[in-house]
C-alpha cells in the first residue's frame, strides 16, 4: 500500500516528489553543470534510476542508494529543497 499511497493519494505536491528528477533532467540537457554525487531515495525510484542511467551512460559519476547503505560521516549531502 505504500506505493499506492505515494502515486495516487500523495501528500506531498508534484513538484516536491518530482525535484530530484527535474535536477537530473536539466543536468541530461545541459542546463546544469554538475557530477560525483549521491541520491539518497527511499521507496518509488524509478523515475531517478531512468536518469541516473543515462547520466552514468554519458560519463556522469552519479549513484542511487538507500540511506541505511551509505555512512554519514563519508558524504556531502546536498538537499534540493
Amino acid at each position: 500500500m505504500p506505493i499506492f499511497n505515494k502515486t495516487f493519494k500523495p501528500k506531498e505536491n508534484s513538484e516536491d516528489f518530482y525535484r530530484t528528477s527535474y535536477y537530473l533532467r536539466d543536468i541530461i540537457k545541459g542546463k546544469i553543470e554538475d557530477d560525483n554525487f549521491i541520491i539518497l531515495r527511499e521507496g518509488y525510484r524509478a523515475d531517478i534510476e531512468f536518469y541516473v542511467n543515462i547520466l552514468n551512460d554519458n560519463g556522469k559519476n552519479i549513484s542511487l542508494k538507500n540511506s541505511s547503505d551509505v555512512k554519514m560521516e563519508e558524504y556531502e549531502i546536498l538537499n534540493l529543497k
